[in-house]
């Protein structure tokens, strides 16, 4: 994971960079690059979605000869999705991909000294000692993100610190919201906002989802497609309530750009025209 912790740290800091050292934007942007990559599994999707519509005749039959027969009609229904290269999870391949993607881009963001600003072991330790011998507590697991919120204290204590930046004076702040603090359960602030949209970019994308899927294949939409209409979002907000801001505000833009994209895929690649097709 350190491997892909570099990776994404880098990508990060160039996109922030490229937007003017603006945090939330250049995360924004990054999200938009990341899922544009991902469009092949998009298409894949649509194109399996299609493929499920033209087999709900052949499905209707196996069900009414096979019905009482549990396993047989499993083995035949198996057979026919085999056959015509569809999935009934194709659903959630968009999101098995998201979710590795989520976890390197946390371990870069919760280590933001060292895979995005590029600071050295040396100095992170030397100001991690620094602050205790000042009486600030430092969490083991978000060390980094606690130096960086003693920042200012820090190079007031010692202008050397200022290479824990090296240079790169990036703005965390989303609107008065520093990406970097955590929500808190035990302690309403507005960092909480940033689960809630999370939640609801994740609501909205879910219920297109489902509803789409309705339309195109009732059946499919009846099985389910790999994410629940309420347990993606309900899942999206617990998730985002346990890391920095900065991790949720990802996880809402992905949402965001996920269905701008899947609207665009299905009006290029409607499940009509791939079967006329």
């Amino acid at each position: 994971m350190n491997f892909l912790n570099v990776i994404f740290g880098n990508i990060i800091r160039f996109f922030c960079e490229l937007c003017g050292n603006q945090y939330w934007l250049g995360i924004f942007v990054f999200t938009a690059a990341i899922n544009l990559l991902l469009v092949p599994l998009n298409i894949k999707q649509q194109k399996s979605t299609a493929a499920q519509a033209r087999m709900k005749n052949k499905l209707a039959r196996i069900k009414e000869k096979y019905g009482d027969d549990r396993q047989r009609y499993q083995e035949e229904m198996s057979k026919i999705y085999s056959e015509s290269g569809a999935s009934p999870l194709s659903g959630c391949l968009p999101m098995l991909v998201r979710l590795p993607i989520f976890f390197a881009i946390y371990g870069a963001i919760r280590q933001s000294l060292t895979y995005i600003y590029g600071a050295s072991e040396k100095l992170i330790g030397d100001a991690a000692a620094t602050l205790n011998g000042m009486g600030v507590k430092l969490s083991q697991h978000t060390q980094e993100l606690d130096i960086l919120r003693n920042y200012d204290a820090l190079v007031d204590k010692n202008p050397a610190f200022k290479g824990l930046m090296n240079n790169r004076d990036f703005n965390f702040d989303f609107f008065g919201i520093n990406l970097f603090e955590s929500p808190d359960l035990g302690k309403v602030a507005w960092i909480w906002i940033i689960p809630l949209i999370s939640f609801a970019t994740s609501m909205l994308m879910s219920i297109y989802s489902t509803v789409n899927a309705k339309k195109t294949n009732p059946d499919a939409a009846g099985m389910g497609m790999g994410c629940m209409m309420f347990g993606m979002p309900i899942f999206s907000l617990v998730l985002t309530f346990g890391y920095p801001g900065a991790v949720g505000w990802y996880w809402a833009c992905s949402n965001i750009v996920s269905t701008v994209i899947s609207v665009i895929m299905t009006k290029m690649y409607a499940p009509g025209k791939l079967i006329a097709q």
